[in-house]
């Protein structure tokens, strides 16, 4: 599979998705476990090894959004040279060359594609939240235009949740997964949701997911 444009990285995903949704329902497991099973479904859907990563810590220096401002505010003044984000799985163009090191955070931030913020319903007595969803939501809207500004180009940013906790108050209140995915609409980040029996991907994007009516 060659990925070289936002439009190859959306397809790579699609391709993806209906691994991910029976791969994610078959076991329970935290956040880092399906981080891992999405990367593992899109290396099989065939991803080149070199141009995927997990847990991808970057640095944004002097950043120029409200969101990213106020997340830098609250530091310590020792450490407020830039916000680090870390994105759970990223796509990236050929450029990166295989190499999303920190000391590398410039050109991965260059070469971003695509890049995937995850949260699962793994929590201990309580549910994922509005607060919790859309906070990631905003960083990842907030770290789009901030390589927009510098670099010229715009990644997509996917907000994914794997839902799937077996009993229904261990899952997102509807009316928190509804106000999650219009925020999103809102600010381009694309949903994708997995619960026990349904799924959201977004619909923008037509293309086609094995499985599909």
């Amino acid at each position: 599979m060659q990925i070289t444009t936002g439009d190859d990285a959306c397809k790579a995903l699609a391709s993806a998705w209906t691994t991910i949704i029976d791969e994610c329902r078959a076991v329970l497991g935290g956040e880092l476990h399906y981080q891992a099973m999405v990367y593992h479904a899109l290396r099989t859907a065939g991803v080149p090894l070199r141009q995927v990563g997990m847990n991808v810590k970057q640095m944004i220096r002097d950043p120029r959004t409200e969101v990213f401002q106020a997340l830098m505010g609250t530091r310590h003044e020792d450490y407020r040279a830039g916000v680090e984000p870390i994105p759970d799985v990223v796509l990236f163009n050929e450029g990166v060359g295989g190499d999303w090191r920190r000391r590398n955070a410039e050109a991965t931030l260059k070469a971003m594609l695509l890049a995937i913020e995850i949260k699962a319903s793994e929590r201990d007595r309580r549910r994922l939240t509005f607060a919790e969803i859309s906070w990631d939501i905003r960083k990842m809207a907030a770290q789009r235009e901030e390589v927009s500004v510098r670099y010229g180009h715009r990644f997509i940013p996917v907000m994914m949740v794997i839902d799937v906790a077996p009993q229904e108050n261990e899952r997102m209140r509807r009316h928190d997964m509804t106000r999650c995915c219009d925020l999103a609409s809102d600010l381009e980040v694309d949903w994708y949701y997995v619960g026990p029996k349904e799924e959201t991907r977004p619909r923008r994007w037509h293309y086609p997911v094995v499985g599909d009516a």
